[in-house]
């Protein structure tokens, strides 16, 4: 046989099948780690999605805290507790999943905040004299002001802040000129541009699944957050279309325990003594004991909403799609097993089965103080 044809052969059976499995081997490989590092990038991208998620959810609610009250001087929408048949006005109205027992679901809470406008500015054109009962604001803000629910006379949607100093309702309005209901008296006086807010009745409140009023707009569970009035329930997910919208998602438990002064008959009478309550043992050591979860604060004469001085929230997120593991397998990965706790008297558990151990979690607790409660 001619050299140069021997030399012109081409490869052997077992020469090609062993280049096929050494190219299928790094077609492959190449395969699998781009599929796990795809993998691996989406979890990381969820797992600081629900940190962010459940950081911004704390820092909503501890702002809205910080501010519960603002100096109202009335019933603001919907934020009012009973003693006994007489409605009060409540800076801050907890509302406990489940009274005197661990919870089954997430609290929520409502409290009354300030809000203001800044196109056009919320503020005073001029200033006042001393004995006014009559403000005129910037051009435009009387209208935006009613927008966001100013209503004289109708559900307590009528109260205003000037200055957060002096708070006073609104009887009537003729274009940006608004009417008090009382004199303000002297000394009190503002300068121009002094800020106005309206007080405004807040919830904040978990959507688990199942949402049957479409809450969270197909992304539940979610935090959301609403104006309630005296016309509507402080829960977000009883009527539809609800008055809260979706805030935050992944959020899927909320859990709150205050802490008080003058909530205690045994400690000063039950008068406020700028000291936070002990509770069960008298120790004058603020300690775990001393917070009050899962209590009813409408019906005793000394667990007085209007007492409560720290709020300790404690909140947990998910991420808002399972992961998928690490393989090639596009089975949902199992991140989580048992429970997870709240950090928090009364803890909430929460039941992790089926499909819910393919999201990872993350929890968050902050103790807030209540600003301006106890103030006036």
């Amino acid at each position: 046989m001619n050299e140069k044809i021997l030399n012109e052969q081409g490869l052997t059976l077992i020469e090609l099948m062993v280049s096929l499995l050494i190219g299928v081997t790094v077609i492959v490989a190449a395969f699998t780690a781009l599929t796990t590092t795809q993998k691996a990038n989406k979890a990381n991208s969820q797992v600081v999605e629900t940190q962010q998620n459940v950081r911004v959810a704390m820092d909503l609610i501890s702002g809205d805290i910080k501010k519960a009250g603002f100096g109202s001087s009335g019933i603001v929408g919907n934020c009012n507790v009973l003693l006994g048949v007489t409605a009060q006005v409540a800076p801050i109205v907890p509302a406990d999943k489940t009274v005197g027992g661990n919870d089954n679901g997430p609290d929520s809470i409502s409290m009354i905040v300030p809000t203001t406008g800044s196109s056009p500015a919320w503020t005073l054109v001029n200033p006042t004299g001393i004995g006014f009962n009559q403000i005129t604001l910037q051009v435009g803000a009387a209208a935006a002001m009613s927008a966001a629910g100013l209503t004289p006379g109708v559900n307590n949607n009528d109260l205003i802040s000037i200055g957060g100093l002096a708070a006073v309702r609104v009887m009537s309005i003729a274009g940006d000129t608004l009417t008090l209901g009382s004199t303000i008296a002297a000394p009190a006086q503002f300068l121009a541009n002094t800020p106005v807010y309206l007080l405004q009745c807040v919830t904040y409140q978990v959507i688990q699944t199942p949402d049957t009023n479409n809450v969270c707009g197909g992304t539940a569970p979610c935090l959301v957050r609403g104006v309630t009035t005296a016309a509507s329930p402080r829960q977000c997910n009883v009527v539809a279309p609800s008055p809260c919208i979706p805030v935050v998602d992944g959020i899927e438990d909320l859990q709150i325990a205050y802490a008080c002064d003058g909530c205690n008959n045994a400690i000063n009478g039950g008068s406020p003594n700028g000291i936070i309550d002990d509770q069960g043992t008298i120790d004058n050591t603020f300690n775990d004991a001393d917070w009050v979860s899962n209590n009813t604060w409408t019906t005793n004469g000394f667990f007085t909403a209007n007492k409560i001085r720290l709020a300790k929230v404690g909140l947990v997120a998910r991420q808002t799609q399972q992961d998928l593991g690490i393989g090639e397998s596009m089975k949902s990965a199992q991140v989580s097993a048992g429970t997870v706790n709240v950090s928090m008297n009364n803890d909430h558990v929460i039941a992790i089965a089926g499909t819910e151990t393919g999201f990872r979690r993350r929890t968050l607790v902050r103790t807030i103080q209540t600003r301006n409660i106890g103030l006036w």
